[in-house]
């Protein structure tokens, strides 16, 4: 019996293995970004839309059983409505630490506007 041929044999299947692993892996990843950055985009449209419309975007009760969770919250809920990719990837869709619609992402993505406002402000004057 020859054993060299074995471990050959081995030695491929193991080499096939793991690239068929990085392939995985790699569609996986690539699925994910795709799917953050579309969590992302529903959060930065719905502050958009609520900023130029000046209104309040927190509720006073933001739990899930709450009727109305507040005009951010009720925004991203409302482009879910009418796009069915949209609506299988945010809220209770979406891991709890993945959500982009907290308090904090909220005060992030307002914070982006005011820069764009002065930089377009200052390429407008030079």
């Amino acid at each position: 019996m020859d054993f060299r041929g074995g471990k050959q044999h081995m030695v491929n299947h193991v080499e096939n293995s793991l690239q068929h692993l990085d392939t995985i892996v790699e569609k996986h990843t690539s699925e994910e970004v795709a799917i953050n950055g579309l969590q992302l985009q529903v959060s930065i449209e719905a502050a958009k839309c609520g900023a130029f419309q000046g209104v309040p975007f927190r509720g006073h009760d933001e739990s899930q059983d709450s009727k109305n969770r507040g005009n951010f919250i009720e925004l991203v809920k409302f482009i879910a409505k009418y796009n069915k990719d949209v609506a299988k990837v945010i809220l209770h869709n979406a891991p709890q630490n993945a959500q982009y619609t907290s308090p904090i992402i909220q005060k992030e993505i307002l914070s982006v506007f005011p820069r764009k406002v002065q930089n377009f402000i200052r390429e407008e004057i030079y």
